[in-house]
């Protein structure tokens, strides 16, 4: 079966905080039983300070964040950064 899903891609902006940290969470959430009960907890703890971090890197012109929506839902984050010659990209 196919489905067809359109995803609005957006920069992320210092109102998106809350929305990172939530997501974050969200996600390693949803890996309980599959990874280590430890790290999961230390992850969702952690969601908050990722966000802060992502957010206060917006300002830095070699970084990126970027939100992806499903109508006007929040379906997932990326974050990158360009450095001495190469690109790093992470994603929630």
């Amino acid at each position: 079966m196919w489905y067809h899903v359109v995803f609005r891609i957006r920069r992320a902006s210092e109102a998106d905080e809350e929305t990172i940290a939530e997501c974050s969470s969200v996600i390693w959430e949803s890996l309980r039983g599959l990874l280590p009960e430890d790290w999961i907890k230390r992850e969702v703890s952690g969601s908050r300070e990722l966000a802060r971090r992502i957010v206060g890197a917006l300002r830095d012109p070699s970084m990126i964040a970027l939100i992806a929506e499903v109508s006007g839902e929040v379906v997932g984050i990326a974050y990158g950064r360009y450095s001495a010659g190469s690109a790093h990209l992470g994603f929630i």
